[in-house]
């Protein structure tokens, strides 16, 4: 259980002019999740699952000619996962600010850690649909969790050269979903992601232009007042940013005092 009251995403200044948009609201902008992440990133847990599966047939003996560790995890025409018709979208979240942000070996422009409330998070799950989960690290406890998944599961799925089938109660697409968006290496341990996840259906998805690319995404709307710290990093011109920021959380009457990035 998660005893900590705050959970913390990282910012751009222009992310949170965008998430303030609505006065009395803070909305984040959550990525498809095969679009944002880099494949090596989405793809270890994916080796994992794949790594249980023929770990299963091992254990019990089960002809090779037979297996399903080959099974394909994407559809052939576009980037998503076989199953239904969702995609997974993601908000990352760490229990501290951290010092050198994930993906970036250093911050040369400002960036705001949101202190963010893990009760509103909580409850934007119940009534959304969402999951909010701490990612697990390391190849032995991902695969030692996709064995167990294995003893209720692996009858319950197959493939040929031009179909794969899910037999009535299979839990493969939620597996492939897990896998994709909460297994990380063991080097990232140290990070203490959390990740808010959910899938939504191309309906329901906005898009975004950024550098002539377009970008999917969907709007999580909260209450402003779940937002409860903003930590300030600026390399260069501190006090003007900070001063900036807290100019903008006065404009739209969110009672939140900025400070400066420590490490």
């Amino acid at each position: 259980m998660y005893t900590n009251t705050l959970l913390y995403y990282l910012a751009t200044p222009a992310g949170l002019l965008r998430a303030l948009h609505e006065k009395g609201s803070l909305c984040l902008q959550a990525g498809n999740l095969l679009h944002s992440l880099p494949a090596e990133e989405y793809g270890y847990g994916l080796a994992m699952l794949r790594k249980a599966i023929a770990g299963y047939e091992a254990l019990r003996n089960l002809p090779k000619e037979k297996s399903k560790a080959g099974i394909p995890f994407f559809r052939t025409d576009r980037l998503r996962l076989v199953g239904p018709d969702t995609e997974t979208y993601f908000l990352p979240f760490y229990e501290s600010p951290l010092p050198v942000p994930p993906g970036k070996e250093k911050l040369r422009t400002p960036a705001l850690w949101l202190g963010i409330d893990y009760e509103a998070l909580a409850d934007y799950c119940l009534f959304e649909n969402a999951s909010l989960f701490k990612c697990g690290y390391g190849e032995e406890q991902a695969v030692s969790f996709f064995l167990e998944e294995m003893e209720t599961e692996y009858e319950k799925f197959g493939f040929d050269e031009e179909h794969t089938w899910f037999a009535k109660g299979s839990r493969l697409a939620f597996l492939l979903h897990t896998a994709c968006s909460k297994w990380k290496e063991e080097r990232f341990r140290n990070e203490n992601e959390w990740r808010l996840t959910f899938g939504r259906t191309a309906e329901e998805t906005d898009f975004r232009c950024e550098e002539d690319c377009l970008t999917p995404f969907f709007p999580v709307q909260l209450p402003a007042a779940c937002l409860r710290s903003v930590t300030v990093y600026a390399p260069a011109e501190p006090l003007k940013h900070l001063s900036t920021c807290k100019l903008l959380l006065e404009k739209n009457g969110i009672e939140v005092n900025p400070v400066l990035f420590n490490g």
